[in-house]
């Protein structure tokens, strides 16, 4: 994973044009498959693609469904489903969801209404949202 940070931290616009489809499909393969040490160095990627490319990278996990991957483990989490993911995995799935938002506050509407669609699990603003 930090050599993929590394690759889109360094090679940019043009690692974007010809690898953004490889690494859709490297992160469907991990996301939810690592251990919370893997994860830290996920972090890394997801860091450095939504600092470098903010509104690309946001349409890329929205569309690709990893944005709904996090949210189901979120809120698995959040109702202490068994074999859920721990505190530090769905840190690093809340603060991608919440990059996304800053990048676009049109995409806050796709995740609620992924929320209302995907997840059979009462998940959505209430639980996200502290009002008070």
């Amino acid at each position: 994973m930090i050599i993929t940070e590394a690759y889109i931290l360094v090679g940019g616009e043009i690692f974007w044009k010809s690898y953004s489809s490889s690494l859709e499909s490297i992160l469907k393969i991990v996301v939810g498959n690592l251990s919370s040490k893997g994860n830290k160095y996920l972090n890394l990627v997801f860091e450095a693609l939504l600092k470098t490319f903010p509104v690309e990278g946001s349409s890329m996990l929205l569309s690709s469904e990893l944005v709904n991957t996090m949210t189901i483990s979120c809120a698995e989490t959040y109702h202490n489903v068994k074999n859920c993911e721990t505190y530090s995995v769905i840190h690093v799935y809340l603060t991608v969801i919440s990059r996304i938002v800053l990048s676009s506050p049109a995409h806050m509407k796709l995740i609620v209404v992924m929320l209302d669609t995907f997840v059979n699990i009462n998940f959505g603003l209430v639980q996200l949202v502290r009002t008070s």
